[in-house]
């Protein structure tokens, strides 16, 4: 039997993927714990590595729960840490793998910290991989790279684990009574309120994941990679009912959920059949509201419908650019703006609020592309949020591989060390006023906005953006607080702003200054999944 402790190095203490490794580990005659090294990003300036004290705590956890395997869940931007904690173990004699999307997309980096790396998935092979650990077998499994061996010759020669059966998989281990936390001097056993205390809006909002992949491969994406190593493979779904269940699981064990969020790229990929299933089960057990994520392309009326029926009060969305030539030529996104506005007067109309997400800081965009982004913002349906990221070249996608060849890699968010919030001097950024204008357009009336559009390059202009954009911040300050401080203040903005739109909406197309009525399907679903 191995003891395994598994470590998850997000901002949070979800870990969704080590929690499912849990449940396998203990399910299948081994003991595992869990241990939660909760850290903000790191950006250029600034890192967040764990603490002496923490570090400390670690190790001698090591030795009073005799653990002989620890396992990490590593991202790009976690790298520098993951080295430092599997330095510790492995200074201890432990045996160290790491998972995730980065020893994925760079095995031999990260083998070099490591004594085996997984580069696909591992729910049917980890247990057999612990076993053979244990045995002193053959621990040249699918997924597995081990020490000795190059991991372009395993993926090259198929050893690779695809769970295609997700039904099979088991629920996460939210059990606290096995978890530990860094807690900046030391490493504490969990309690819920801990739990609650260290995730978005307390704990409340459950995170369910219904599928894996994506139907777009977008060329930023990790989900591109997926596409070029798997192609329609990498698109897998669960039963409504085995969703449903996890659900009924989670509630039964934390009473403090008020509501689900979706966590699937986009949970309208699917058929009608299996989202009428899910949404007729949901209703029946679970019945509270939820958040989804969801592409235009395959959103219609019906499915709306459906859903705000069921309680949907949030959805995010990627607009990302409003440029034709940045969708299409260099995100390889091929996403109309008609269909976007659609969607959204839609969402306005079932009182369903949103947050937009676009990309900033690309080394290959124009001031046009950009008022082109505006140009969309001042057709939305308020309320909306957005979100500003600085486009960020993750190893192993294609956006990667282009800007290395042209040979901007320096010029652009560091996927290692400032990830999504750009952070170094040098490197390129959207004009400050544009981006000024792109985060505040939510708060900032239109005849405002559209004047500053035309004018950015103009003195008054580049003034007011810093009001603007303090506004904007006074505002989402409140909002930040209300989400994670106080949920019941977050659900009352939520239903005032579904509100808000919706007599917007209603004045809107009463007056006859909403074009698009968005009466009939945006789109048809055939050949989804």
């Amino acid at each position: 039997m191995a003891n395994i402790l598994l470590v998850c190095l997000d901002n949070q203490a979800y870990g969704p993927n080590i929690r499912v490794l849990s449940s396998l580990a203990n399910g299948g005659g081994h003991r595992a714990w869990m241990l939660f090294f909760h850290k903000p990003a790191p950006t250029y300036l600034r890192r967040f590595p764990e603490t002496p004290g923490e570090l400390a705590g670690f190790e001698r956890l090591l030795e009073e729960l005799n653990i002989g395997v620890v396992g990490l869940s590593v991202m790009t931007h976690e790298f520098d840490r993951a080295v430092e904690v599997s330095k510790s173990a492995r200074k201890k004699g432990r045996h160290v793998i790491w998972g995730g999307i980065h020893p994925t997309v760079r095995p031999g980096e990260c083998l070099e910290h490591a004594d085996a790396v997984c580069i696909a998935d591992a729910e049917g092979v980890f247990v057999p991989y612990l076993d053979a650990l244990d045995a002193g077998g053959d621990r040249r499994l699918p997924s597995f790279v081990l020490k000795d061996e190059d991991p372009e010759e395993v993926r090259k020669s198929g050893r690779i684990y695809i769970e295609r059966d997700l039904d099979s998989v088991p629920v996460p281990d939210y059990t606290v009574e096995h978890c530990f936390y860094g807690a900046g001097d030391d490493v504490r056993p969990m309690t819920w309120d801990d739990y609650r205390r260290l995730n978005t809006w307390e704990g409340s909002y459950y995170r369910l994941l219904t599928s894996r992949g994506c139907m777009y491969h977008c060329s930023y994406c990790m989900n591109n990679f997926f596409w070029r190593c798997y192609g329609e493979s990498s698109l897998r779904r669960r039963s409504p009912g085995n969703c449903i269940e996890e659900l009924v699981q989670a509630r039964e064990m934390m009473p403090f959920i008020r509501g689900v969020n979706i966590q699937d790229d986009s949970f309208f990929m699917g058929s009608d059949e299996w989202l009428t299933e899910f949404i007729a089960l949901y209703k029946e057990k679970i019945n509270l509201p939820f958040v989804c994520r969801l592409i235009p392309k395959y959103t219609n009326r019906r499915r709306l419908a459906l859903l705000a029926d069921a309680r949907l009060i949030h959805v995010e969305v990627g607009l990302q650019t409003g440029s034709r030539r940045m969708a299409h030529t260099v995100y390889e996104r091929f996403q109309e703006n008609e269909n976007f506005l659609e969607v959204d007067a839609l969402l306005s109309e079932y009182g369903v609020t949103k947050t937009y997400d676009t990309l900033v800081d690309n080394v290959y965009e124009t001031p046009e592309d950009v008022l082109a982004t505006l140009d969309v913002l001042l057709e939305l349906k308020r309320p909306y949020y957005i979100g500003a990221y600085s486009l960020t070249p993750f190893p192993g996608t294609e956006y990667y591989d282009k800007v290395v060849r042209d040979g901007l890699l320096g010029k652009m968010a560091d996927a290692y060390n400032s990830p999504l919030y750009a952070t170094n001097p040098d490197q390129y950024y959207t004009p400050k006023t544009l981006r000024r204008l792109i985060e505040a357009s939510p708060y900032t009336p239109n005849p405002i906005l559209r004047y500053c559009g035309n004018h950015w390059r103009s003195n008054l202009v580049k003034w007011l953006a810093p009001f603007l954009m303090a506004w904007r911040n006074y505002v989402v300050g409140i909002i930040n607080w209300g989400r994670n401080k106080a949920p019941w203040f977050l659900q009352l903005a939520l239903v005032l702003a579904a509100l808000w739109g919706k007599l917007r909406l209603k004045r809107a197309r009463k007056s006859g200054s909403l074009e698009r009525t968005a009466e009939q399907p945006v789109c048809d679903t055939e050949g989804v999944r």
